[in-house]
């Protein structure tokens, strides 16, 4: 699981390294991130790996986890449409 980020707050004069240095965290924290949990990218077929809380784009007639075209929630047992 990523380590939640949080902004530090920034110095009262323009500070090139502690801008640096934030901008390191941020991109630490998204690289840390899961990969594929929110596939936006409209699908053809159901993802074969899910975990709770993934989001998933269905294209609606190669994939139709019910509701057609749009965005769903994997829940642990079903597609919910969002």
């Amino acid at each position: 699981m990523a380590e939640t980020y949080y902004p530090l707050d920034p110095p009262e004069e323009y500070d090139p390294v502690w801008l640096a240095d934030e901008l390191r965290r941020i991109s630490a924290a998204l690289a840390e991130m899961e990969v594929g949990v929110v596939l936006l990218v409209p699908q053809g077929v159901e993802p074969s790996q899910r975990s709770a809380g993934m989001i998933a784009c269905a294209d609606g007639s190669n994939w139709d986890p019910g509701s057609g075209f749009g965005l769903y929630e994997w829940t642990g047992t079903a597609w919910r449409k969002l």
